[in-house]
């Protein structure tokens, strides 16, 4: 679904409440929120946190997804195509290696820490 207005999204986020057969307490209590926050965000307020509505979204299994809408000579431009994956951070790793029998967690975590293979 595209929502491309306030009104829009809490109301698909009322309808996949009302889906799951929540009540707006089961489903502040499930997404850690204040019940009012949930007829906040359904009536549509404007004024709402974002991390409590992305909070709310995810308690019913929704993802909402952000798209800048470009356009170059009135034609909508994606932009992810035009841009390329940008690199991976230097000072990144990746996850250290998951435990193994021949060595203790410790250990492990030492030599991710050192940079060493397992």
């Amino acid at each position: 679904m595209r929502a491309n207005t306030i009104q829009a999204l809490a109301a698909a986020l009322r309808g996949r409440r009302v889906a799951l057969g929540w009540s707006q307490a089961d489903t502040a209590a499930v997404a850690g929120v204040s019940r009012k926050f949930v007829s906040e965000v359904e009536a549509g307020k404007e004024t709402v946190e974002l991390g409590k509505v992305l909070s709310l979204a995810d308690a019913m299994g929704l993802d909402i997804t952000i798209t800048f809408a470009v356009e170059e000579d009135g034609i909508p431009v994606d932009l992810d195509v035009l841009r390329p994956e940008p690199p991976a951070h230097p000072a990144r790793r990746s996850a250290p290696p998951p435990p193994s029998e021949t060595g203790s967690l410790e250990d492990l975590l030492d030599e991710y820490l050192r940079g060493e293979d397992a």
